[in-house]
């Protein structure tokens, strides 16, 4: 019960990696245990002995330091010779059944990996097209503000430059101010008063004669 070996058949001689009987007998069930050995052993041979039996699987290091993927099962032994309490354990290697467990188990955390990345690459999709929307509404929105800054452009521009209605006006009536101004020259004198634009000058003040 506490781990000691006792005795030990060739199966188990050859599962220990032990030449001799005596080799095997030289150490503790328990120093073969990797995982928790003292916890594991301490609920094996606990159940062992409230139940009768009980099975288990861990790893065991043979004397040659190789590791082995073992299922244990034990049985409890009453009426030993030599008055101990006593299980005895059959040991069956499983490494090629755990190694092909661990080989699913990795090929099932590969493929939630792969379900994680075409997840992450379907977001990622998602928010390309939602960027992409949002670039061609700022491209119109820009189009929009162009335009707008144009047409103040060209209205800057155009007060510059003055109304062409205006400009058109003010030389209608800059033209007829000189044709007036050319009759005046012409007469050699001034009209009385202002002359509304579209009249002929009067006559020269003093009666048509000259002045000096």
């Amino acid at each position: 019960m506490d781990g000691r070996i006792l005795a030990a058949n060739d199966a188990a001689l050859a599962q220990l990696a032990a030449r001799t009987l005596g080799e095997a007998l030289d150490h503790e069930f328990t120093d073969r245990l990797r995982t928790n050995p003292e916890d594991l052993w301490r609920d094996f041979a606990g159940r062992v002995r409230a139940n009768g039996a009980a099975s288990c699987r861990c790893v065991l290091t043979d004397l040659a330091g190789a590791d082995h993927d073992v299922q244990i099962q034990g049985v409890r032994q009453g009426g030993h010779p030599d008055g101990a309490d006593s299980i005895i354990v059959s040991v069956r290697d499983i490494s090629a059944m755990a190694g092909l467990e661990r080989a699913l188990e990795a090929q099932g955390e590969i493929r939630r990996e792969l379900d994680r990345a075409r997840e992450e690459l379907e977001r990622a999709a998602a928010e390309r097209q939602r960027l992409l929307a949002r670039l061609a509404e700022r491209e119109v929105e820009v189009g929009q503000l162009s335009r707008m800054l144009e047409a103040d452009r060209e209205r800057h521009r155009a007060r510059q430059a003055g109304d062409p209605a205006q400009v058109a006006s003010l030389l209608v009536v800059a033209s007829r101010s000189i044709a007036i101004a050319r009759k005046l020259v012409e007469a050699g004198g001034r009209p009385d008063g202002p002359t509304a634009p579209g009249q002929e000058p009067g006559p020269p003040a003093g009666g048509g004669r000259e002045a000096v």
